[in-house]
């Protein structure tokens, strides 16, 4: 798929949430979508380091903590779907302003991981 085909469906799906969530305020699947959205943010962000740093030995140890993250995360997906875990408005909230502080400064947080991997050395 070409990149910004995948943004321009990555902007009409937020919209249309965004359409949904207006006039449906009280719907059960926004924690859903929410712990999703924070999902696909740290996941864009492991990718973009991994594609710089992806290829060095230090990079083993981020790539064990991706898989852990990634592990607890499907587990917390699974109980939101079973309604094992309900989320409240500000539960929510805090899962998007994650979503922010994780997707806003990748290229920060990607010069930190490269600052964190030579220091090693």
């Amino acid at each position: 798929m070409d990149k910004g085909m995948k943004y321009w469906f990555v902007i009409i799906f937020f919209l249309v949430l965004i359409f949904l969530r207006c006039f449906d305020v009280t719907s059960d699947w926004m924690g859903l979508i929410t712990v999703v959205s924070l999902l696909i943010t740290i996941v864009n962000l492991y990718l973009e380091c991994a594609k710089s740093y992806g290829i060095y030995q230090e990079f083993l140890k981020i790539r064990g903590l991706a898989i852990v993250i990634g592990t607890i995360a499907i587990i917390v997906v699974a109980l939101i779907l079973t309604n094992k875990i309900v989320l409240s408005s500000k539960q929510m909230d805090v899962c998007s302003l994650l979503a922010l502080l994780i997707s806003v400064p990748t290229p920060f947080y990607c010069n930190l991981l490269e600052n964190f991997l030579w220091s090693e050395k």
